[in-house]
Protein backbone atom coordinates (compact mmCIF):
# COMPACT_ATOMS: atom_id res chain seq x y z
CA UNK A 1 0.00 0.00 0.00
CA UNK A 2 2.71 2.46 1.07
CA UNK A 3 4.65 1.74 -2.33
CA UNK A 4 1.12 1.89 -4.54
CA UNK A 5 0.28 5.26 -2.94
CA UNK A 6 4.11 6.83 -3.48
CA UNK A 7 3.93 6.43 -6.62
CA UNK A 8 0.78 8.15 -6.89
CA UNK A 9 1.80 10.40 -5.05
CA UNK A 10 5.18 11.42 -7.29
CA UNK A 11 2.93 11.20 -10.67
CA UNK A 12 3.03 14.59 -12.36
CA UNK A 13 -1.00 14.42 -13.21
CA UNK A 14 -2.07 13.81 -9.71
CA UNK A 15 -5.54 15.58 -8.65
CA UNK A 16 -6.22 16.70 -5.56
CA UNK A 17 -8.43 13.14 -4.69
CA UNK A 18 -5.57 11.17 -6.07
CA UNK A 19 -3.07 12.92 -3.63
CA UNK A 20 -5.56 12.38 -0.63
CA UNK A 21 -5.72 8.79 -1.37
CA UNK A 22 -1.99 8.33 -2.06
CA UNK A 23 -1.41 10.11 1.57
CA UNK A 24 -3.70 7.96 3.00
CA UNK A 25 -2.46 4.56 0.87
CA UNK A 26 0.89 5.52 2.33
CA UNK A 27 0.01 5.77 6.49
CA UNK A 28 -2.06 2.63 5.96
CA UNK A 29 0.90 0.37 4.47
CA UNK A 30 3.63 2.36 7.00
CA UNK A 31 0.88 1.13 9.82
CA UNK A 32 0.52 -2.28 8.63
CA UNK A 33 4.10 -2.53 8.64
CA UNK A 34 4.52 -1.76 11.85
CA UNK A 35 1.48 -3.58 12.82
CA UNK A 36 -0.20 -0.60 14.29
CA UNK A 37 -4.31 -1.46 14.14
CA UNK A 38 -3.90 -4.10 11.83
CA UNK A 39 -7.74 -5.38 11.47
CA UNK A 40 -9.50 -2.34 10.57
CA UNK A 41 -6.24 -1.15 8.87
CA UNK A 42 -6.16 -4.27 6.34
CA UNK A 43 -10.02 -3.76 6.02
CA UNK A 44 -9.68 -0.25 5.42
CA UNK A 45 -6.61 -1.12 3.10
CA UNK A 46 -9.06 -3.61 1.22
CA UNK A 47 -11.78 -1.57 0.24
CA UNK A 48 -9.24 1.03 -1.04
CA UNK A 49 -7.88 -1.42 -3.45
CA UNK A 50 -11.44 -2.80 -4.21
CA UNK A 51 -12.47 0.63 -4.90
CA UNK A 52 -9.45 1.21 -7.05
CA UNK A 53 -9.49 -1.48 -8.80
CA UNK A 54 -13.28 -0.68 -10.11
CA UNK A 55 -12.57 2.94 -10.29
CA UNK A 56 -11.51 4.04 -14.05
CA UNK A 57 -8.27 6.04 -13.70
CA UNK A 58 -6.91 8.03 -16.97
CA UNK A 59 -3.97 8.57 -17.93
CA UNK A 60 -2.61 4.82 -16.52
CA UNK A 61 -3.17 1.23 -17.88
CA UNK A 62 -5.91 -0.07 -16.92
CA UNK A 63 -5.40 -3.85 -16.74
CA UNK A 64 -2.11 -3.14 -14.66
CA UNK A 65 -3.80 -1.27 -12.06
CA UNK A 66 -6.66 -3.15 -11.67
CA UNK A 67 -4.42 -6.56 -11.23
CA UNK A 68 -1.99 -5.11 -8.66
CA UNK A 69 -4.98 -3.76 -6.88
CA UNK A 70 -6.87 -6.91 -6.74
CA UNK A 71 -3.87 -8.47 -5.20
CA UNK A 72 -3.46 -5.62 -3.08
CA UNK A 73 -6.98 -6.44 -1.69
CA UNK A 74 -6.03 -10.23 -1.11
CA UNK A 75 -3.44 -9.66 0.96
CA UNK A 76 -4.83 -7.09 2.69
CA UNK A 77 -8.11 -9.99 3.35
CA UNK A 78 -5.05 -12.09 4.72
CA UNK A 79 -3.67 -10.15 6.48
CA UNK A 80 -7.21 -9.35 8.23
CA UNK A 81 -7.71 -13.00 8.94
CA UNK A 82 -4.65 -13.70 10.13
CA UNK A 83 -4.62 -10.84 12.68
CA UNK A 84 -1.10 -8.87 13.83
CA UNK A 85 2.05 -10.74 14.50
CA UNK A 86 3.89 -11.62 17.94
CA UNK A 87 6.40 -8.73 17.16
CA UNK A 88 3.96 -5.78 16.23
CA UNK A 89 2.87 -2.83 18.16
CA UNK A 90 -0.47 -4.37 18.41
CA UNK A 91 0.83 -7.20 20.31
CA UNK A 92 2.81 -4.96 22.76
CA UNK A 93 -0.48 -3.14 22.89
CA UNK A 94 -2.83 -5.55 23.65
CA UNK A 95 -0.43 -8.13 25.41
CA UNK A 96 -0.15 -12.04 24.41
CA UNK A 97 -3.15 -14.13 24.45
CA UNK A 98 -3.00 -17.65 25.39
CA UNK A 99 -5.40 -20.30 24.78
CA UNK A 100 -6.25 -22.94 27.35
CA UNK A 101 -8.57 -25.48 26.20
CA UNK A 102 -9.63 -27.88 29.03
CA UNK A 103 -9.22 -31.31 29.47
CA UNK A 104 -11.95 -33.28 28.23
CA UNK A 105 -13.30 -36.06 30.21
CA UNK A 106 -12.85 -39.05 30.00
CA UNK A 107 -16.27 -40.82 29.91
CA UNK A 108 -15.13 -44.46 30.85
CA UNK A 109 -14.59 -43.06 34.69
CA UNK A 110 -18.25 -41.80 34.70
CA UNK A 111 -19.47 -45.49 35.13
Amino acid sequence: MAAYGYSHLISQDSGLATMAVAILAIAIGLSLVLGYLTIFLSVLAALIGISVALAWLPGSDPIAVRVSSVFTSIMAVAISCLGPGAFSLDARRYGRREIIIPPTPDPSLEE
